[in-house]
């Protein structure tokens, strides 16, 4: 099994347990989308890091420093405009 495997099997189990706006489910899944960006898998790192914008942003609100952290996440990562779901997923947050 893959390592983003394991983080999708660890995410699914924590939002069937703990819920899908758990801190835990949400740190997961940051690192999720941090070790996506370390493997310079940049369309599944823009994935989650815009799930995890919108959880923290439903969670916390708009001007949390996690929610935050979250949209310069998604907005610092190098994105082919020409792809739909990325420039789609970009826009949603207002990058």
């Amino acid at each position: 099994m893959s390592i983003v495997s394991e983080y999708e099997k660890l995410i699914a189990d924590q939002t069937r347990l703990l819920g899908s706006d758990h801190p835990d489910t949400l740190t997961t899944l940051r690192r999720l989308a941090e070790f996506r960006f370390d493997c310079r898998d940049y369309a599944g790192a823009v994935d989650d890091y815009g799930q995890l914008h919108t959880a923290r942003a439903r969670v916390h609100g708009a001007d949390h420093p996690d929610t935050l952290n979250a949209l310069y996440n998604l907005a610092s990562l190098p994105c082919d405009d020409r792809r739909p779901r990325h420039r789609d997923r970009r826009l949603s947050a207002g990058v």
